[in-house]
């Protein structure tokens, strides 16, 4: 995720302090004071008042606003308009979209970094609301920009990103190329995580092209790094991903060990969704193991979970699968 920095800034700071540079065309004395009141208001979540504050019209009485007040009054709105959608989107990706469009509709002309920022989180907010196809749009508009800026972090997020996109998008080729890009910058910056999320996509990437014994080799290089940075729930996630490869490659005791190896893990990470398919995995991992009793409990297992997280299509697919071991128990 992109983030900018929400200061004052730095002439409308200087501005109150009254140590603005000669040369330097500065906001007056009110407008400074005016973005810092509508600033205050937007840390402490008043959004709404904010804008009420920067975008009223100023008394008749004032002085005329003289372009530094126009761009500084203008640049404050878009502050506050990311400000607004990123109190959103963790609940509310879609109510966050017109937020970070007001901000970059600001951004575009006036702050290249900020409209990448807006682009890059428009893009994963897209992303959350399954509109794979704006989303790669919106990456697409954010990756020049993070180039321009030598920006070699948000390239990488951004090129990540469009990755994960395509991927979404069951265009798995494309997405390799995506993650090829991203996979170099993320090792000059030794983010070991991003590393091994890159890894792990790109086997995702090779398992949805039906090639699971080249997805293996990428989860296997993914592991290490995960456990270097100490990211547990990475690797219970690749455990398991290795796990479902070997099951696409009808190896099904190689995939109970790793699914084995996977399940304290998640259980760890407290990852209740994953525990819950794990389970199911190891249920069907035995079934065509030809150990269908087994496949019942690791079923019932995984049932109440779905329930307790409110995963009807996963609830489904428990009692599908415990049905139909039960008819193999009972056939045996």
């Amino acid at each position: 995720m992109n983030h900018r920095n929400h200061c004052l800034s730095t002439l409308c700071a200087l501005a109150l302090l009254g140590l603005a540079p000669a040369h330097a065309q500065a906001p007056s004395a009110g407008t400074t004071s005016l973005i810092a009141r509508a600033q205050t208001d937007r840390e402490a979540g008043r959004f709404a008042e904010a804008l009420t504050l920067l975008q009223a019209p100023p008394p008749t009485a004032s002085p005329a606003a003289s372009p530094a007040d126009a761009k500084a009054l203008q640049l404050a709105v878009a502050d506050v308009q990311f400000a607004w959608a990123e109190s959103l989107r963790a609940n509310s990706p879609a109510l966050a979209l017109p937020h970070y469009q007001a901000a970059l509709d600001i951004d575009r002309t006036q702050r290249p970094a900020e409209a990448a920022a807006d682009l890059n989180n428009m893009g994963t907010d897209l992303e959350d609301i399954h509109q794979s196809s704006k989303a790669i749009d919106a990456y697409q508009q954010a990756l020049p920009l993070m180039r321009q800026n030598g920006d070699k972090e948000g390239e990488a997020e951004a090129l990540a990103n469009l990755g994960n996109a395509y991927k979404n998008s069951s265009q798995p080729a494309q997405a390799l190329g995506f993650y090829r890009q991203a996979l170099p910058l993320f090792q000059r910056d030794g983010d070991k995580s991003e590393q091994a999320y890159t890894l792990m996509n790109m086997g995702l990437a090779y398992k949805d092209s039906s090639q699971p014994a080249k997805a293996i080799g990428f989860y296997q290089r993914a592991l290490p790094l995960f456990q270097q940075a100490g990211n547990m729930a990475g690797k219970a996630s690749t455990l398991s991903n290795i796990g479902n490869a070997y099951l696409d490659l009808s190896q099904n005791g190689k995939a109970l060990g790793f699914y084995q190896q996977a399940l304290p893990l998640m259980r760890q990470v407290k990852d209740r969704f994953g525990e819950a398919g794990t389970l199911t995995n190891m249920g069907n991992a035995c079934d065509d193991l030809n150990q269908p009793g087994k496949a019942v409990g690791f079923y019932r297992r995984a049932l109440p979970i779905y329930q307790q997280i409110g995963d009807k299509d996963g609830q489904a697919n428990a009692l599908y699968n415990l049905g139909l071991a039960q008819k193999h128990v009972k056939s045996r």
